[in-house]
This record gives C-alpha cells, sequence and structure tokens, in this order.
C-alpha cells in the first residue's frame, strides 16, 4: 500500500501562500492550524480570503481555502485550532498531540510542514513538535522580492524549498558547533558531527559539505590542542587555503622544532639554531588560557607552570647547550658543579634550580628571576598544592588569577624582553573561516 503525503499547514492571513503550498505540495491529506480568527479563511463559503490585486494596495476577495484547492465536500483535510496562538509553549503542545494522532490515522504517512503564513509562536510550535517525529519534511515557500520592497515577495516567483528532518535537525546542530567552537570544544564538535553523520542520506550536498568542513577543521585544532602537533600540521595542511593558514603553519613548525630541541637528550656544546623564537612556550601559555576559559583552573595552572618551566628550558638549550633532563658536570664551572652537586654522568635540575643555575650564569632571565625569586616560590605552592601535582586542593578562578598575574606576567613579559615576543604564535580560532569552508567545491 502506498504511503500517502499528509500536509500540515499553519493558516494566517495570507490565505494565498496556503493555497500555493498546498498546489505546489500536492498532498493526499490537508491538515490545518488555525487560531480562532484564521479559521474562517479555511472553510467559509462567503469568500472570506483575499488577494492584492495589483500594486496600489487593493484588494479583491477569494473563496476559502478550501474551495480553491477544491477539497469541499471531500475528507482529505481537517482543522485543529489552537486556543492561544501566542502562547508557544501550548503551541508546541498542540502540535505534538496532532503528529500523535496523525501517526495513529495514517501509521506510515510522509508529513510535510509548512510555517510559511503562520504567527511566529504557531509558526516555532509546529517547528519544534516536527523536529521529534520521523519522516517529516519542512516545507517553505520562497520567492524574489519586488524592487525596493524587501517584504513583498513578487507574484508567482514562489518556489518549494522542502528539508528533511536530518536537514533540520543538522543545521540545529552545526549552531551549536559554533557555540562549542567559541569556546575552543574543538573534541566536541567532532562528537557532534561524528552522530550527524552516521545517517547522511537525508542531507543535501552542501550539508554533506558543511559537515565535512567542520571535521577537517575540528580534527586539525584537536590534534593541537592534545599537544599533537606533527599530526595538527598533517591536518592542517590538507585544510583549504585559508587567512592565517600560512602563520599557522610557521607557527606549528616552530613549535615542533623547539620540542625536538627540548626532547634531545644530547648536549650541544654550541648555541644551537631553531625555528623561530620561544612559539612552544606560547603555545603551553595559549593552551592554559583554553582552559581557564573552560573552567578547568587546575589544567589552567598546571600548564602555566609547564610554560614557566619550558621558558627557563628553551633558555638554557638555546644560549648554553644545556638540556635540564642531562647535564654534564663538564658544562659548568666547578664551584657550579658543587653547588648544584653535580655527579659524572647524567643530572637533572627542576624548575627553580634551573633558573637559580640561570642566575649564577649571569643569564638576564636567570636574573629577573631573582628579583621577585620569592614571591615566584611562593606563588608556585598553589600549583605544588593542587590536586593534579602533589596535594588535594582545587584551584578557582581566583586562585588562577592570581597565579597568572605573577606567573604568566613573567613569562610574557620576558616574552618580549628577551625572545621575540610571541613570535608566529597566536591563539588557535574560535570560529571556522569562511575560506576553509565548502572545502569540496
Amino acid at each position: 500500500m502506498e504511503s500517502k503525503t499528509v500536509l500540515v499547514m499553519c493558516v494566517g492571513f495570507a490565505c494565498d501562500l496556503v493555497v500555493k503550498s498546498i498546489r505546489k505540495n500536492e498532498p493526499d491529506f490537508v491538515q490545518f492550524l488555525v487560531s480562532v480568527d484564521s479559521r474562517k479563511f479555511v472553510a467559509e463559503r462567503d469568500s472570506p480570503c483575499c488577494k492584492r490585486r495589483d500594486d496600489n494596495g487593493e484588494f479583491e476577495s477569494m473563496p476559502s481555502i478550501i474551495d480553491q484547492c477544491n477539497l469541499r465536500d471531500t475528507d482529505r483535510y481537517g482543522v485543529t485550532e489552537i486556543d492561544h496562538p501566542d502562547d508557544l509553549e501550548h503551541c508546541i503542545r498542540v502540535s505534538t498531540n496532532l503528529f500523535n494522532a496523525l501517526r495513529e490515522e495514517f501509521p506510515d504517512c510522509t508529513i510535510i510542514t509548512d510555517v510559511t503564513p503562520a504567527t511566529k509562536s504557531m509558526a516555532f510550535g509546529l517547528y519544534f513538535a516536527s523536529h521529534v517525529f520521523p519522516n517529516v519534511e519542512l516545507s517553505i515557500l520562497v520567492g524574489d522580492r519586488k524592487k525596493g520592497d524587501k517584504t513583498e515577495v513578487r507574484p508567482d516567483s514562489e518556489v518549494l524549498n522542502r528539508h528533511s528532518r536530518q536537514a533540520m535537525f543538522s543545521v540545529g546542530h552545526l549552531l551549536i558547533c559554533d557555540e562549542l567552537l567559541s569556546r575552543y570544544d574543538y573534541e566536541a564538535v567532532l562528537v557532534n558531527i561524528d552522530e550527524l553523520r552516521r545517517n547522511e542520506s537525508g542531507l543535501n550536498s552542501w550539508l554533506k559539505r558543511r559537515l565535512l568542513d567542520y571535521v577537517k577543521w575540528s580534527r586539525t585544532f584537536t590534534s593541537w590542542d592534545k599537544f599533537d602537533h606533527e599530526q595538527a600540521l598533517e591536518h592542517l595542511l590538507s585544510l583549504p587555503i585559508f587567512k592565517e593558514r600560512g602563520r599557522y603553519q610557521l607557527y606549528l613548525e616552530a613549535v615542533i622544532s623547539q620540542r625536538q630541541l627540548l626532547e634531545s637528550r644530547v648536549n650541544c656544546d654550541e648555541e644551537v639554531e631553531v625555528k623561530g623564537s620561544a612559539e612552544i612556550v606560547c603555545d603551553m601559555l595559549f593552551n592554559a588560557q583554553r582552559r581557564a576559559e573552560n573552567g578547568r583552573f587546575d589544567d589552567a595552572v598546571a600548564r602555566l607552570y609547564r610554560s614557566l618551566e619550558m621558558l627557563m628550558q628553551l633558555r638554557l638549550v638555546k644560549q648554553f647547550g644545556i638540556i635540564t633532563s642531562n647535564v654534564r658536570a663538564s658544562q659548568l664551572p666547578e664551584e657550579l658543579q658543587q653547588k648544584y652537586n653535580l655527579r659524572d654522568g647524567r643530572n637533572k635540575i627542576d624548575l627553580v634550580r634551573g633558573y637559580d643555575l640561570l642566575a649564577d650564569l649571569n643569564d638576564e632571565l636567570g636574573t629577573a628571576w631573582n628579583e621577585k625569586r620569592s614571591r615566584f616560590i611562593g606563588t608556585l605552592c598553589y600549583r605544588n598544592d593542587s590536586i593534579l601535582a602533589h596535594g588535594v586542593t582545587t584551584i578557582d578562578v581566583n586562585t588562577y588569577e592570581k597565579v597568572d598575574a605573577v606567573i604568566g606576567g613573567f613569562i610574557r613579559s620576558q616574552l618580549e624582553d628577551l625572545f621575540d615576543g610571541q613570535g608566529l604564535a597566536l591563539q588557535l580560532p574560535r570560529v571556522i573561516d569562511d575560506r576553509a569552508r565548502n572545502s569540496n567545491n
């Protein structure tokens, strides 16, 4: 048995739009959703409808909707009245009950909803209810605007646009994804899109491309946010050209180069040349800011600590060829070998001793550290007492702001004084660059 098509229409005062939608959709059954004021347009016999005659604003009387559509004396229509058409909750409830009733009467039907001529509350109520039911499509009449008139459509230019429930659902999810991107929650975007892409059958080609844009973009910056820099670079290079792509590429390449330097277990006897300036420190600092924006203050403070440590490590290896995880006694004067209790073979030094060593080597970064050493060490106690370090304390926004003011402020000032500021670094994006969209076109 062939399934029926049921058109559910809100009826406002624009009867001609209702008639055009019925004619273009050609449904087997029409269910009118009316208010007490618009009910008369459906079936009254004394020409209750009207139509604009010309551009002078004159109207002519027209027969009722069912008469214009040849539905009178048939069982092909029904009428449901909404008692409170401006009450959104009431409109949603009535629309939902209506869908349930139609499903019982026409079990395998495809329902088309058209909200074009309705009041805002009636239209949204019907639109919202349609999301709950399968096999529901949204029908909208669109047309060319009259020249010089942004409010009125040129007669006979209307075209019927239909959108599947899946498409409507996907557009709503894309709006959610935009909100997630604004909070740097790239991984949550991937989870949302993955759910949508499991069933793409109801999506048009534009939406499919759009979902792929979100996947490529979020996959790139998810990897970056998790410090998988080489994977992030690979994903970045697969994106289409957009405004900052070149800078992000150079930034990532500098981070990777500096990371490889810090990961090295072989000391260098001469000053080391690497890409960029101190982008790896900026990368960690920006990561801390993103964690703080999402209210993850323990994570943010842990990253501030690591930024401070990285700044010292980068300075030692670039200026003196010293790697903090493998300090050789022969690299330092005898008095410093004794002070830092260096033995033959591999020696390690921590954050505080690393900065103290820079001071003993008369380095500018170490000198700046020494000027406020006690304050820095006192501030680092917040991190050490954190549940993510050595204690059980959770860090709130006020504590984070104190640590950022002291530690973050020191890092930023030293980046300006001793390095090339933030160099190529920039914060990760909150939105998809328009030029990175529609990559399959």
